[in-house]
């Protein structure tokens, strides 16, 4: 939460606001009573009241609720101001209910729920792309217990004082989970091997013969990747480095090659740059799908919209299962298009709700 202004107004690509934006966005942060002083009271009482985190003590929900839904609109929310996504600086926002050109999780619904899909997966339910109920439990509304003002480090530092390999990995075009605040949280995390780390340097991370993909911190078994040119789900963005993150650290291998053991006292140089400058692509191309890696001309899911039209006899193609019929967990069956609809709306309701996702 206190990076999210910093990375709209001083990123690796180009400032997204303006500098009285960022400094009333970190004033709101900062101040008495504040988005700081609210979070710090919600932890400290949900540590007396609410230990378990069981959500009972609806004192404790009370002031977790106020926490985040404060420190949501007061601090985080400076993407809204930039008029882009949240989840992808370089596309342009787009309002909650208009319907995105490249519908992804939509078709993923159809695809998923076909009878010859669920049949090979050897699936007797549909799909469904989100629970409302649970998704209910940790909105700042009248619902919810206020999670994402709550967690803390404990469970992270002890993984790290047990010698187990850990990956941090961030997009650095995701504004949600800012790198700048990923990089922030391991540079401090108090674990034995804290101050080692924090000496570590900076290496590129090598994908292949011709391209490196990031940026790495790395002490033994626990790195840091930056990865250039990438949202949210690094995966589709860049499929091939973040394979090479992955596979390393299960490993044990130095993130940024691969070839060396990481133990021992393993630790990356000071050879890289942080804050190295990108370019972010061209915005004229960013309402299209995104296919590893890159924008598409078209939408890629035309072929099977057409599919499933032609095999339904002319319809819209979104027959069939869509993954909202019956709720969660529902047997397969037939679906409506009011039922695709509502697939469609929770495709973007969640995206209402994250604007409350406070850690990142």
């Amino acid at each position: 939460m206190e990076f999210s202004a910093q990375y709209m107004f001083k990123n690796t690509y180009k400032s997204l606001i303006s500098e009285e934006v960022y400094l009333s966005a970190q004033k709101n942060y900062t101040k008495k009573n504040g988005c700081r002083d609210l979070v710090s009271k919600c932890r400290e009482v949900a540590a007396r009241g609410d230990p378990d985190g069981n959500g009972l003590n609806e004192e404790v929900n009370i002031l977790c609720r106020n926490a985040t839904s404060t420190c949501a609109t007061e601090v985080a929310s400076t993407f809204l101001v930039a008029k882009k996504a949240a989840f992808d600086i370089a596309v342009d926002l787009v309002p909650i209910l208009e319907i995105s050109p490249c519908e992804y999780y939509l078709p993923v619904h159809v695809y998923l729920n076909q009878p010859s899909s669920q049949q090979a997966l050897g699936v007797p339910l549909n799909f469904t792309y989100i629970s409302k109920a649970a998704l209910d439990s940790y909105t700042p509304g009248t619902l919810g217990t206020g999670d994402l003002a709550r967690p803390d480090d404990s469970s992270f530092k002890y993984v790290l004082s047990n010698n187990i390999s850990v990956a941090l990995i961030n997009g650095d075009r995701d504004s949600r989970a800012t790198w700048i605040s990923a990089e922030n949280f391991a540079l401090t995390v108090d674990y034995p091997n804290h101050e080692a780390y924090a000496r570590a340097g900076l290496e590129p991370i090598t994908t292949n013969d011709s391209y490196q993909g990031g940026l790495v911190r790395q002490y033994d078994g626990f790195s840091f990747s930056r990865i250039f040119q990438a949202g949210h789900a690094v995966h589709a963005y860049q499929p091939e480095t973040l394979d090479r993150v992955f596979s390393r650290t299960i490993f044990r291998k130095d993130v940024a090659t691969g070839k060396k053991r990481a133990s021992g006292g393993y630790s990356t140089d000071h050879s890289g740059n942080g804050y190295a400058k990108q370019e972010l692509p061209d915005s004229s191309k960013t309402a299209t799908c995104m296919v590893a890696g890159a924008f598409q001309e078209k939408n890629v899911w035309d072929p099977i919209l057409e599919v499933l039209k032609a095999a339904q006899g002319g319809g819209n193609g979104t027959q069939g299962g869509n993954g909202t019929q019956g709720g969660n967990g529902t047997r397969p069956g037939k679906s409506s298009s009011v039922q695709v609809q509502s697939g469609r709306y929770m495709v973007v309701a969640p995206l209402v709700f994250a604007v409350f996702w406070l850690l990142a």
